[in-house]
C-alpha cells in the first residue's frame, strides 16, 4: 500500500494533559492517584500515586511532555516513562490489591481503599500531601486532606496520568510473571482482560486462584464437582488406572468417571461434600440410577465382557473418602 504524502497525513493529536489543574492549588503538595486492571477478569488491581514538585510543572523536557493517559502510550514508551517518573517525582509508589480483596469489597471500593493506603504510606515516609487528585467521580473516604475527583483525570492532569503509567507498568510486569505460574491462561498476552484467548482458556480450564470470582460469567465457572473429579482422576492415574471416559452422558444421566485397570472397568460417582455426612451424598435412588447407567453403558460398549465395578467417592476439601464399595487399589 503506497504511503500518503506528508501533506495528507493526519497530524498527531495534541497532548491535552498538563499541570493546569495542579497550578490551581498554588504551591501545595499535590498527589495524583489512578489504578490499572479495573476491568480485568484475573489478577490484582494496582493503584499508584505520583507527586511532582512545583518546579517541574513548567518542565519542557520531552519525557514530561509525553506523559498522558497510559492507554494512549505504547508499551515501550510506558517503560521508559516509568523509569523517568520514578527517578524525578517527589513521590511515586504503587500498591497491589488482590483478586480476593476485590471480590470481597467490589472493585470501586477496592480502588478507593487502595488510594487511602497510598496516602497512609506517604505519611509513613514523612511525605505529607495537601491535595489529592483522584481519577473518576468518587473521592476517597477516610482522608482529612483536600480532594478533587476528576472524570477522565488521566487525560487532563499530569500527576494522575503519571500515576496511571506507574500502575499500568507495575501491573503488566506482575501479569507477565504470573504467566509462568499459570501458563495455560497466557496472562502475558492479555494481562487478565476478557479477550478471546482468555475466554477460551476459561472454558477449558475454569478459573484459577487469581481469577476474580465475582467477575467470571456463571457459564465459565467450574463447579466444585469438577474440582472433585479432577482430584479423583489424578489419584486414579497415580494408581495405574487408565481413564476411559469422563462425564459420559446419555438420556438416563451421567457417569462422572470411567476407568480401566487390568481386565476390570471401574465406574466412579463423585460428590464434593463440605461436611462429613457422606451418606447424604449417595441416597439409594442415586445408587440405583448409577447401576442402571452402568448396565446401559455395557450394553452399547465393546467392553461389555469386562467385569464392572461401581464406586461412590466423596471428596472433602483435598481428601478422598471412599464411601461405599471401597475400591481396592
Amino acid at each position: 500500500m503506497p504511503m500518503r504524502p506528508m501533506s495528507l497525513r493526519k497530524p498527531p493529536k495534541p497532548n491535552s494533559c498538563s499541570f493546569r489543574i495542579e497550578k490551581q492549588f498554588s504551591s501545595k503538595i499535590i498527589v495524583g492517584v489512578d489504578e490499572a486492571g479495573r476491568g480485568c477478569l484475573a489478577g490484582p488491581l494496582v493503584v499508584a500515586a505520583v507527586s511532582f514538585a512545583p518546579h517541574l510543572w513548567s518542565c519542557e523536557e520531552p519525557w514530561m511532555n509525553e506523559i498522558q493517559d497510559s492507554k494512549k502510550v505504547s508499551e515501550k514508551r510506558r517503560e521508559v516513562l516509568f523509569e523517568q517518573i520514578k527517578a524525578k517525582a517527589s513521590f511515586a509508589e504503587s500498591l497491589v490489591i488482590s483478586s480476593q480483596e476485590i471480590d470481597r469489597l467490589n472493585v470501586l471500593r477496592a480502588s478507593l481503599e487502595g488510594f487511602r493506603r497510598l496516602i497512609v504510606m506517604a505519611n509513613s515516609k514523612s511525605f505529607w500531601p495537601e491535595v489529592l487528585l483522584v481519577d473518576g467521580n468518587q473521592k476517597v473516604p477516610g482522608l482529612a486532606i483536600e480532594q478533587r475527583a476528576i472524570v477522565s483525570g488521566d487525560s487532563f492532569s499530569k500527576s494522575i496520568a503519571a500515576a496511571s503509567i506507574v500502575a499500568k507498568v507495575t501491573r503488566d510486569r506482575l501479569m507477565k510473571n504470573l504467566a509462568f505460574q499459570y501458563p495455560v491462561y497466557e496472562f502475558d498476552k492479555h494481562k487478565g482482560y476478557g479477550t478471546k484467548i482468555h475466554i477460551e482458556a476459561l472454558k477449558v480450564h475454569g478459573p484459577c486462584e487469581i481469577h476474580r470470582k465475582t467477575f467470571i460469567p456463571k457459564s465459565l465457572k467450574r463447579s466444585s464437582g469438577a474440582d472433585a473429579e479432577d482430584l479423583v482422576q489424578r489419584f486414579l492415574e497415580n494408581q495405574g488406572f487408565q481413564i476411559v471416559n469422563r462425564n459420559w452422558k446419555c438420556k438416563m444421566g451421567e457417569i462422572d468417571l470411567i476407568a480401566q485397570k487390568n481386565d476390570e472397568l471401574h465406574f466412579f460417582e463423585v460428590r464434593k461434600r463440605s461436611d462429613q455426612n457422606f451418606e447424604l451424598a449417595f441416597p439409594q435412588k442415586k445408587q440405583l440410577q448409577v447401576r442402571r447407567l452402568i448396565e446401559f453403558y455395557q450394553s452399547i460398549s465393546s467392553k461389555k465382557t469386562q467385569t464392572a465395578r461401581s464406586h461412590f467417592v466423596a471428596v472433602s476439601s483435598s481428601h478422598i473418602e471412599p464411601y461405599w464399595d471401597v475400591f481396592q487399589l
